[in-house]
């Protein structure tokens, strides 16, 4: 069953349950210090992020990919996760390559272009993509 999420002008078709499915089967991405600190930070994200990853249906330690830019000021540093979502991309907003911001902090954004990792063949379709740009502090150890 098919649940529709509005966020700003965007307007999405998503697949929970077949979501939820695909991220409880594969493992969280373990390649670098930058994704393990990722991984150990995402429980920083704004309260109203994780309602949308919930909604999605998407594990947020599960990112399909995870780019870490660059390292900012006062021990943050700026990543670009991507996760795969089952479902469709109703509407968007006008203006191209916009993005929703929670904060300062924490911008999403939808396309229908994909990446394409290893062991994302298999991934429900139809898909699309959901990226996030967020500054985390580096907690690791």
């Amino acid at each position: 069953m098919s649940t529709i999420i509005k966020l700003s002008e965007w307007i999405l078709e998503v697949e929970t349950e077949k979501n939820l499915g695909y991220y409880k089967n594969i493992p969280s991405i373990q390649c670098c210090p930058n994704c393990d600190n990722y991984i150990a930070a995402i429980n920083r994200m704004p309260r109203e992020l994780n309602e949308l990853f919930n909604k999605l249906g998407v594990i947020p330690e599960k990112a399909i990919n995870i780019s870490h830019l660059t390292g900012l000021e006062n021990n943050m540093h700026l990543y670009n996760p991507t996760y795969f979502i089952v479902g469709n991309i109703l509407s968007t907003p006008r203006e191209k390559n916009c993005t929703y911001a929670f904060n300062e902090d924490f911008e999403v954004y939808f396309g229908e272009k994909m990446i394409a990792p290893i062991g994302t063949k298999n991934f429900p379709k139809p898909t699309f993509q959901f990226d996030i740009i967020c500054s985390l502090p580096w907690v690791l150890i």
